[in-house]
């Protein structure tokens, strides 16, 4: 296994990982985006259908290992979406993800954060409902833990910044921005944390 410097910013369809990973990339980091949906966008019609989807996920998997395969491992990045992330989708399509949980362990992240859910907003590439982001959270959960991420929750909000953990990367003042803009109105049923996991 390969340790990299890595950081895996991933969540359920929603979360606001994307805006994350847009702010990093305005300040100036090296990111990498979300590979299924670079796909999927380029695929816009096809990708209606649910049986497209399914079929799709081993294309989306080969597509992923292949950009990490090239990518600087003593470089610090942030992806938006890791290997693992594929196994979710294998079990929501119901696929066996046997062959993700093999490959997947070729390289390990430094970290993952795992950005909480936000009220699901649906557009032509996010067709998932409420029922289907929930049970996408949970699969993404499970699958880090099985790659042995240790899971931890920030004391802080993303608001405030002053969980000592974000004060180890950029994210607490990234988070800090971007809430500023997508996260003006509290919701009681997403509370305003990022679930951050790092190794052992």
């Amino acid at each position: 296994m390969i340790q990299t410097r890595w950081h895996v910013i991933t969540g359920a369809p929603c979360s606001g990982k994307t805006a994350v990973i847009q702010e990093l990339e305005v300040r100036g980091y090296r990111v990498v985006h979300e590979t299924a949906r670079s796909f999927l966008e380029k695929k816009r019609e096809e990708s209606k259908s649910p049986e497209f989807r399914k079929q799709a996920q081993t294309t989306i998997l080969e597509m992923k290992l292949d950009i990490e395969s090239s990518l600087p491992v003593d470089e610090t990045l942030f992806l938006d979406r890791g290997a693992p992330d594929s196994i979710a989708y294998y079990r929501l399509h119901e696929l066996d993800p046997a062959e993700v949980f093999q490959r997947g362990r070729r390289r390990r992240y430094r970290r993952v954060f795992f950005c909480d859910r936000l009220p699901l907003e649906p557009d032509a590439i996010r067709t998932e409902d409420e029922a289907t982001a929930a049970k996408l959270h949970a699969f993404l959960l499970e699958a880090y833990r099985r790659f042995d991420y240790e899971s931890h929750f920030g004391t802080g909000s993303v608001h405030s910044g002053t969980d000592r953990f974000y004060s180890e990367t950029p994210l607490s003042r990234c988070c800090f921005s971007v809430s500023r803009r997508y996260r003006q109105e509290p919701d009681a049923r997403f509370p305003n944390r990022i679930l951050a996991t790092r190794t052992r």
